[in-house]
């Protein structure tokens, strides 16, 4: 057993490397309970077929413009498609009509169903559906986007000052940098734009004050807490973008 660790007590090098373990299964977790708040989840059969359908719908509506060189007008909406065929407007598999959106410019249209519940907005089965742009999520409300901002940056803190003590947090924070700076090279950092070279240098601090953490470096603490806190600013502009 090495020195400095008590006896009976787990040496603090394999309570480090359970913590860096345990970082993705954490990650795992946190990256749920982002989908489960802001509506993204499994998608019914309903939706996927809904889904599926509006695409179609909007790549007929493409071909129908270009070969009339327009678009139908709101008048016309999607009958136009069903006059070709000889069918009725065609439906979502909830029962309702699509609905046809025309673009403010004549440019371009979109192919919408409201979801389960018939109604514009809506979380899971209830969100509307887009055949140019996907399912369209509500974003949270203000008070519970604020209350999981506030959870996160807690258990930044938290770890951050038990990672000083305890080798399990300290291998657990390290963890938790190195998946920042992976993710923020995936998401960023290709290519040579503003941008990219600084999700590299963000990234560069995250893997520096990580491994610093597990060397016992002084100072790694409050490097890693300030990149991660960098980094989850830019995570969550990008969430609230979409």
């Amino acid at each position: 057993m090495r020195s400095g660790s008590p006896p009976g007590s787990v040496p603090q090098w394999l309570a480090s490397t359970i913590g860096l373990l345990s970082a993705p299964l954490l990650a795992l977790l946190l990256a749920r309970a982002i989908a489960v708040l802001h509506g993204r989840h499994a998608q019914s059969p309903e939706q996927a077929a809904a889904l599926a359908a509006a695409h179609h719908l909007v790549a007929r509506l493409d071909e129908w413009q270009a070969r009339e060189h327009r678009l139908p007008t709101r008048a016309e909406g999607l009958a136009t498609l069903a006059a070709e065929n000889g069918r009725a407007a065609p439906t979502d598999p909830w029962g309702r009509p699509f609905v046809y959106e025309l673009s403010p410019d004549r440019r371009w249209a979109d192919v919408i169903s409201f979801g389960a519940d018939g109604k514009s907005g809506g979380l899971g089965d209830d969100a509307d559906v887009s055949g140019r742009f996907g399912v369209l999520h509500d974003p949270p409300s203000p008070l519970v986007d604020g209350l999981a901002n506030l959870f996160f940056l807690a258990l930044l803190v938290l770890l951050w000052r038990q990672a000083a003590r305890s080798a399990f947090a300290r291998g657990l924070l390290a963890g938790i940098g190195a998946l920042c700076a992976a993710l923020l090279l995936l998401l960023l950092a290709p290519g040579l734009s503003l941008a990219g070279l600084a999700a590299a240098a963000v990234a560069l601090l995250c893997l520096t004050g990580s491994f610093a953490l597990l060397r016992g470096r002084p100072g790694a603490r409050s490097l890693t807490l300030a990149a991660m806190l960098i980094t989850y600013a830019v995570f969550a502009m990008l969430v609230s973008a979409e």
